[in-house]
C-alpha cells in the first residue's frame, strides 16, 4: 500500500468513526486532535484543510459538517496526491549576512592565493630573461605594445 493509499485508508476510517455516532454533535476532542494531526501531515500546516480544524468548537460542530470535509479530502488526495515537505540544504540555514560575508571572504582568499602563487613564480625564475619572459606571456597586452607606447610618449 503506497502513501497516497494509506492516507486515503485513514481518512476513511475516520470518516466511518462519525458515521458510527448515534448523536451527531458527540463528537470527541480525541477525534477532532487526531484527525487534525493527519490532515496537518497529508495536506501540509498552513493548507486549507488545516485551518479549518484549528480552534473547532466541538459543541458547535455536528458530524454532518465533517463527513463532506473528510470527503473532499479524499477526493483532493486521489486528485492531487499528498504535501511534500520541500528540501532544504545547509545554505538555507545560513542567515543572508553570513552567507554574503562567506562569498566575499572566499573571494578573498581565493585572490591571495592566486597572487602569492604568480608573485612566487616570478622570484622562482632568477634569469631576467626568464621573468621577462613570464611577464609577456601573463600580461594581457603584448609587450611590443607597451615598448611603442613608451617611446612615443618618452616614457622610458
Amino acid at each position: 500500500m503506497n502513501k497516497k493509499q494509506k492516507a486515503i485508508t485513514i481518512l476513511q476510517r475516520q470518516r466511518n468513526k462519525l458515521e458510527k455516532l448515534k448523536n451527531p454533535t458527540d463528537i470527541d476532542v480525541d477525534w477532532v486532535i487526531q484527525t487534525k494531526t493527519y490532515i496537518d501531515k497529508f495536506f501540509g500546516e498552513n493548507s486549507p484543510q488545516s485551518k479549518r480544524l484549528i480552534g473547532v468548537p466541538i459543541a458547535q460542530e455536528t458530524t454532518p459538517n465533517f463527513i463532506p470535509f473528510l470527503k473532499d479530502c479524499i477526493e483532493t488526495i486521489n486528485d492531487i496526491g499528498l504535501y511534500k515537505k520541500p528540501k532544504t540544504n545547509f545554505l538555507y540555514t545560513i542567515p543572508e549576512w553570513a552567507a554574503s560575508l562567506l562569498l566575499t571572504l572566499i573571494f578573498i582568499i581565493g585572490v591571495t592565493v592566486g597572487e602569492t602563487k604568480l608573485v612566487s613564480s616570478i622570484f622562482k625564475h632568477k634569469d631576467k630573461e626568464q621573468t621577462s619572459e613570464l611577464f609577456r606571456i601573463n600580461s594581457p597586452v603584448p609587450s611590443a605594445s607597451i615598448t611603442k607606447y613608451l617611446t612615443k610618449y618618452k616614457c622610458e
